[in-house]
């Protein structure tokens, strides 16, 4: 005999022989008890996340979920939720519903945190499963920074015969926090055309991390004999 119980508890029932025999029909009482299955224990590593990221710049943080068992974890959904959701989002590689994740199995999730505003940004990813305690949660406290920048030279001046060519070097540092996005390096103002620029400095999306420098070239050759801006 097989019992396979389809709920918890007391489940009874009888095995009944009918023949040509005495006493028929013969019978032996089945009783047996269903045990409900246990859940699963969910374990996230960490279980809360906090980063300083640049105002228009993407900090990317992990986590690993793991199902400790016993049985298979059966999540229904991964999602980002919270105050400031939308400066979140999340890619993951865990098997969602129908799919299921083995005991003693672990899985990935990637947030990534782009900060609209300065300030404190808080959420939380959110895994809702059949696992104990569902749904679990991961805590995402990301600061948005406004990173400060140094230059070594603010003025460059001198007199050169025209027809020369003179190039100086500035130093451009991120002294933090965050990375520092340069939309663009450019010269300006009403002798421009006097002037020209060579720099090694990251451009948008690339960003100068906190404490990098880069180098910005600036070469004067006069057009004519005047007092040109600088």
């Amino acid at each position: 005999m097989t019992f396979t119980p389809t709920a918890a508890g007391s489940r009874t029932a009888s095995l009944t022989i009918t023949d040509n025999g005495s006493g028929s029909p013969q019978s032996v009482s089945l009783s047996g008890t269903g045990t409900a299955a246990a859940s699963p224990v969910v374990n996230l590593s960490p279980s809360s996340l906090s980063v300083n990221v640049s105002v228009g710049t993407a900090g990317m943080l992990k986590a690993t979920l793991t199902n400790q068992g016993p049985g298979a974890l059966t999540i229904s959904s991964i999602a980002i939720t919270g105050p400031q959701a939308a400066d979140y989002s999340q890619t993951n590689n865990c098997p969602v519903t129908p799919a299921t994740l083995p005991a003693s199995a672990s899985c990935a999730i990637t947030i990534t945190f782009t900060p609209s505003s300065t300030g404190l940004r808080s959420a939380a990813v959110t895994i809702t499963d059949n696992g104990s305690a569902s749904p679990q949660s991961i805590t995402l406290s990301g600061t948005g920074v406004t990173p400060v920048v140094t230059l070594s030279r603010t003025s460059l001046s001198g007199s050169f015969a025209v027809g020369t060519t003179i190039s100086a070097a500035v130093t451009l540092t991120n002294t933090g926090p965050g990375g520092l996005s340069i939309s663009s390096i450019a010269i300006t103002g009403a002798a421009a055309g006097d002037y020209s620029q060579t720099n090694n400095c990251p451009v948008s999306p690339a960003t100068l991390a906190a404490s990098a420098s880069c180098t910005i070239t600036v070469t004067f050759a006069p057009l004519w004999d005047s007092v040109r801006p600088r």
